[in-house]
């Protein structure tokens, strides 16, 4: 499961076995809002600034 940690400006990942991680944003204060997996594995995210974040996990 992804989560995105508006205040924190990071988004987590947490395995059905409880683990969690998480991964800042590339861009400070971005704050972000939604999210999605592409089928290569990466995660977009749309930013509070107007614009989109991708991580590669």
């Amino acid at each position: 499961m992804l989560v995105h940690r508006v205040g924190a400006n990071r988004i987590g990942h947490i395995t059905p076995e409880g683990d969690i991680s998480s991964f800042d944003l590339p861009t400070p204060a971005s704050e972000p809002h939604g999210i999605t997996l592409a089928p290569d594995g990466t995660v977009w995210t749309a930013l509070e600034i107007g614009a989109v974040a991708s991580l590669r996990r």
